[in-house]
């Protein structure tokens, strides 16, 4: 996988479709570097899927995956607000932590106030 700065970063923010459509346009492929073999700029898109991300809310994101035409590896596109192979967005996940350091209460009960 590939991640990406997001443009929207913040735990008060809603993270959606169109915020990650955003994200991926700002995206400039010629840059991106292949994680498996090293190569700059050969990306193509290679087709999507779903995913479900938790950001105060339940999202279906349509996640964009790309091809490298040197070693023809596929790697999603991930912005840095989808944290891979996890539900909750690391905004929400920031936001838990910094609420139980202020507050010293146990997940339990941050999991309520959330």
């Amino acid at each position: 996988m590939i991640t990406s700065i997001s443009q929207v970063f913040n735990t008060d923010t809603k993270y959606n479709q169109d915020s990650y459509d955003s994200d991926i346009r700002c995206l400039n492929y010629a840059t991106v570097k292949c994680p498996k073999c090293g190569t700059v700029g050969f990306f193509h898109n290679h087709g999507r899927y779903f995913r479900y991300l938790f950001n105060n809310s339940d999202e279906l994101i349509n996640v964009q995956r790309v091809r490298c035409e040197k070693c023809l590896s596929t790697h999603a596109l991930l912005p840095d607000v989808i944290i891979p192979y996890r539900y909750f967005s690391a905004p929400l996940l920031l936001k838990t932590l910094l609420n139980k350091s202020r507050s010293r209460r146990c997940v339990f009960e941050i999991k309520q106030i959330i």
